[in-house]
């Protein structure tokens, strides 16, 4: 009689192992498996929108990020220094100026050159530290295929009357901005 009973047992879960779906035979879901099922819903949804994007062109997903408003010179960079670009764009970086804003200096001193204030223009313009990189984005700019004329040839203005959020929002000033 068990052996006959343990034949229909097996029988019966076999079938709903086959279709996929074991849940019939339950009285309730729990919300742990509702999420874990979404989670894999989306996940191939996902897939397969990376698969017909990569139909149109081998860089495609990356093409279309630059149209809505990224930068291929930003974008092309390593993760790192891409964070510190956007870091220094928005005053967030970690420098004297922003860490005495938020509390965790008591002044503004540079801790590279000992000028009385480290700010985003002191450190791209003043700072003894930087002095080679400095000429570079200024002046000299890049030689090459992909070099680049250097800030104050693009702007046509000194660097003394440049302000540095103007700087960072010419796109031609990015890439030098970017080897700084």
């Amino acid at each position: 009689m068990d052996q006959q009973a343990t034949k229909a047992a097996y029988k019966h879960c076999s079938s709903y192992i086959e279709t996929q779906n074991p849940l019939p035979f339950l009285d309730y879901v729990s919300f742990s498996h509702i999420s874990q099922r979404l989670t894999e819903v989306k996940w191939e949804e996902s897939k397969k929108e990376i698969k017909e994007m990569g139909k149109k062109s081998k860089h495609s997903y990356w093409y279309d990020l630059v149209k809505r408003g990224g930068n291929s010179a930003v974008m092309g960079a390593k993760k790192t220094i891409a964070a510190r670009f956007y870091q220094l764009k928005s005053g967030h970086a970690l420098i004297a100026k922003y860490l005495l804003q938020i509390r965790k200096r008591r002044d503004m001193k540079c801790w590279w050159c000992g000028h009385e204030y480290q700010t985003r223009d002191h450190l791209f313009k003043w700072c003894k530290r930087w002095k080679q990189e400095q000429k570079r984005l200024w002046v000299d700019g890049q030689e090459g295929d992909d070099g680049y004329d250097g800030v104050e040839k693009v702007l046509k203005k000194p660097k003394i009357s440049l302000p540095m959020s103007l700087v960072f929002a010419e796109e031609k000033c990015l890439q030098a901005l970017i080897d700084f």
